[in-house]
C-alpha cells in the first residue's frame, strides 16, 4: 500500500490517521480491500460520534469480520479478520452495535 495516496482507487477520501497508521497496521495490504468493504457490506451501522461502520463478514469456517469505519473526514481505519469477540469489544469500546 503507498501510504503517500490519499484515496481508495474508487476516489474514497483517507484520513490522516488512515493514511499514517491505520490501515496497514491494521491488516489492509492493498486500498482496493478497503473499496470491497465499503461497496460489499454484511451491515452498516453508525458509531456513537457519528461514523458509519461498515461490517463485511468473510471466512466460511472460521468467521471473521472486515471493518472499514468512515466518518465526516473520510475514511478513519480498517480492520481485517476480527474475530467475533474483536467486533464486539470494538462496538462497545466506540459506541456500535455489531449487529444490528
Amino acid at each position: 500500500m503507498d501510504n503517500s495516496c490519499a484515496v481508495t482507487p474508487k476516489g474514497r477520501r483517507l484520513s490522516t490517521h488512515a493514511v499514517i497508521d491505520g490501515l496497514r497496521r491494521h491488516g489492509f495490504r492493498d486500498l482496493s480491500e478497503v473499496d470491497d468493504v465499503i461497496d460489499n457490506p454484511t451491515r452498516i451501522t453508525t458509531q456513537r460520534d457519528g461514523a458509519t461502520v461498515y461490517i463485511q463478514r468473510v471466512g466460511r469456517r472460521r468467521r471473521t469480520y472486515n471493518v472499514v469505519i468512515v466518518g465526516d473526514r473520510g475514511i478513519v481505519t480498517g480492520l481485517r479478520e476480527m474475530s467475533p469477540g474483536e467486533l464486539r469489544r470494538l462496538g462497545r469500546n466506540y459506541g456500535f452495535d455489531p449487529n444490528p
